[in-house]
């Protein structure tokens, strides 16, 4: 027998911590490592158990194959799909809870509403719009930026005075995104990160 200490990191809360596993025989192939622990389990390295009896073919002898086979039968099963159910439950609740925080993220950048004018001064002031008048999508600088030149626009966030526009050298010039035109009637594609 072997004592083996691991540091096991749960995938649902992150949380690290030392474990002490006896492990009673190992198998190891290029397809992966599987070990007998002390409580009949067989299982992975950090303590989890197989998944499925595929991850058994490891196990070369004849003999112990027949043994761990007949343990999946009669116990591995059951003992893999509740360990596993469990984890997925936990994932699942966690990433849930990371979903809602990047949609209300998303959300506030959706609400952001910009000015638009042209870049070489002439003209008015349109807006405040939000991205889907000006564009097919969302640019990644949407709600991001104070103010941005942009192909030949100028946007200003809403929230921000219009009589005291920033000079042209201080704002954020972006890249080759496209901007829709005032006047066209079909929006391009503008998935390409701006220079910032």
């Amino acid at each position: 027998m072997q004592t083996l200490t691991v540091t096991v990191k749960d995938p649902a809360t992150g949380v690290e911590r030392q474990k002490v596993l006896t492990v009673v025989r190992s198998w190891q192939a290029s397809n992966g490592q599987i070990f007998l622990f002390s409580d009949g389990q067989y299982g992975f390295k950090n303590g989890a158990p197989v998944r499925g009896p595929e991850d058994l073919d490891v196990i070369a002898d004849p003999r112990q194959r027949e043994v761990a086979d007949r343990w999946w039968k009669m116990k591995g099963r059951r003992i893999s799909e509740e360990y596993y159910a469990a984890l997925n439950k936990r994932l699942a609740a966690k990433a849930a809870d990371h979903n809602d925080k990047a949609m209300f993220a998303e959300a506030d950048l959706d609400a952001a509403t910009y000015y638009r004018s042209r870049r070489d001064g002439d003209g008015e002031w349109q807006g405040p719009g939000v991205w889907s008048e000006y564009f097919t999508s969302r640019p990644d600088w949407w709600g991001a930026c104070d103010e941005i030149l942009f192909k030949e626009f100028r946007y200003r966030r809403s929230d921000l005075a219009l009589e005291t526009p920033a000079p042209v050298e201080s704002v954020a010039v972006a890249g080759d995104l496209e901007a829709r035109p005032a006047d066209a009637g079909e929006k391009p594609a503008d998935n390409e990160e701006a220079d910032f």
